[in-house]
């Protein structure tokens, strides 16, 4: 299954990145390392005024939200009832300072954005639309010279197909960092086909990486 099949299953016609603050917060039943919940809280649309909105959801065990966390979202601008929570990009034990996050949860945190392309995976382009460097504990800097970075991206794939995610992104020089962080700069991506907002630069196809 392509992107744009992926897309079209979630029934998000204008998918833009967003957040939703926690104001409850109903635990179900738990299903292996994922509990059921029923949320509720206001979600921030860029373009929009903040919502009351409900959802509900199956989150990590790990990363359950507290009242007045803020998760990143992805939301149907065309339907903002519509959202999914990118859990991906919570920290585990709902710690957003990342004070006292270990450093075998930072370690598979950093690993899940900076993974291979597989070879079936999806040639695109991403334009950065925002920048913001990552809080994450000082020896996952130390193994990251150049920084770590969370993008908000535009994503325009071969077909014309485009759509909003984020990714994290290590760098080892603060050289590599300048090339990329810059609003509106266009970088070489490879998309996941079966979750397009993973997401990888592209490395080879930038001159003098």
């Amino acid at each position: 299954m392509g992107v744009r099949q992926w897309m079209q299953r979630q029934k998000f016609n204008d998918p833009v990145p967003g957040t939703f603050e926690v104001q409850t917060s109903d635990c179900g039943k738990r299903m292996g390392a994922e509990v059921e919940l029923d949320l509720s809280g206001v979600l921030s649309v860029p373009g929009l005024n903040p919502l009351a909105a409900e959802h509900h959801a199956k989150a990590p065990h790990a990363k359950l939200p507290t009242i007045g966390q803020i998760l990143p979202v992805i939301v149907d601008r065309a339907d903002p009832t519509r959202f999914r929570i990118e859990w991906d990009q919570v920290l585990a034990s709902a710690e957003p300072d990342s004070g006292n996050i270990t450093r075998s949860e930072a370690d598979a945190q950093q690993q899940s954005h900076t993974h291979s392309p597989g070879p079936d995976w999806d040639q695109a382009t991403a334009t950065v639309l925002t920048c913001h460097h990552a809080k994450v504990p000082e020896f996952a800097l130390n193994q990251a010279p150049g920084g770590i970075v969370d993008l908000t991206v535009d994503v325009r794939l071969e077909d014309g197909y485009s759509y909003s995610t984020k990714t994290r992104v290590a760098f080892s020089t603060p050289e590599r960092r300048a090339k990329v962080i810059e609003k509106g700069t266009e970088l070489p991506v490879r998309v996941d086909p079966a979750d397009p907002n993973r997401i990888v630069i592209d490395i080879d196809q930038i001159p003098n990486w």
